[in-house]
């Protein structure tokens, strides 16, 4: 099964992948598709549901929310 598929990657019902990707810099703001390089996963200090996710996308660094309903399920990524 592949991870953005697994039926505890929701949040109030709602599925949680794609995350929105927001430019933090590099050469220029594009929309990430296709291949993309995972650099960094942090789990938020104030919310236990809360994962942060740092990509690389064509000289670019993105980062993106994932939001869960299920806070062990959350730790355990």
């Amino acid at each position: 099964m592949k991870l953005r598929e697994h039926p505890l990657m929701i949040c109030g019902g709602i599925v949680n992948w794609p995350p929105i990707w927001i430019w933090t810099g590099g050469e220029r703001n594009e929309r990430p598709c296709g291949e993309i390089v995972l650099i960094k996963v942090e789990l938020s200090l104030l919310d236990p549901r809360r994962l942060f996710l740092t990509i690389q996308y064509n000289d670019s660094e993105y980062m993106g929310c994932l939001l869960f309903d299920d806070a062990t399920f959350c730790r355990d990524i």
